[in-house]
C-alpha cells in the first residue's frame, strides 16, 4: 500500500512539472475526472498532456527501473509507439538521488530523442 502511495504521490509532482511546462491533461493515472492513459507498446505511461499540436507523455521510473538494462529500449519504445511525424516531448520524472543516474543513460540514446526528453526531479 505504501508503495502506491509514493508512486501516487510521485505521478501527481510529474503532472504539476508537465503542467507548469504548459501542457494541458489529457489522459493521467490517479485522476478522478480524467481517464487513465493506454499503454504504449505494452509500456505503462503515467501522463498524457497536450499544447497545441504538440503531444507531452509521462512516466515515472523508481531507482530499480533506472538500472534495467532494457530501459532505453522502452524509452525508444516509447517514441516509436507515438506518431513519428508529430512533436512529442517525454518528461521522465525520478527521484532526486537518481538524477545523474537518469542523466547517464539518456546520454547513451540517439541525439534526435534526447533533445526531446525532460528528466525532472521528483522529492520523496
Amino acid at each position: 500500500m505504501k508503495k502506491r502511495n509514493l508512486h501516487k504521490e510521485r505521478v501527481e509532482l510529474l503532472i504539476d512539472q508537465i503542467r507548469n511546462s504548459g501542457y494541458m491533461m489529457i489522459s493521467r493515472k490517479y485522476g478522478k475526472y480524467l481517464p487513465p492513459p493506454s499503454p504504449i507498446d505494452n509500456l505503462e505511461v503515467d501522463a498524457v498532456a497536450r499544447f497545441k499540436k504538440r503531444i507531452a507523455i509521462g512516466i515515472t521510473l523508481s531507482g530499480e527501473e533506472l538500472e534495467s538494462a532494457a530501459l532505453e529500449s522502452k524509452i525508444a519504445t516509447l517514441f516509436r509507439g507515438r506518431r513519428s511525424n508529430s512533436q512529442m516531448t517525454l518528461f521522465i520524472g525520478v527521484p532526486a538521488e537518481y538524477i545523474s543516474r537518469a542523466k547517464i543513460v539518456i546520454s547513451r540514446l540517439p541525439e534526435e530523442l534526447r533533445k526531446r526528453i525532460r528528466v525532472v526531479p521528483l522529492s520523496d
